[in-house]
């Protein structure tokens, strides 16, 4: 799936910054 950048409510902020990370 694709990864915003901006916290949606169904992802918090932390799991974006994993995605980034990985």
């Amino acid at each position: 799936p694709e990864t915003p950048l901006t916290p949606t409510s169904s992802t918090p902020p932390f799991d974006i910054s994993k995605c980034l990370t990985l």
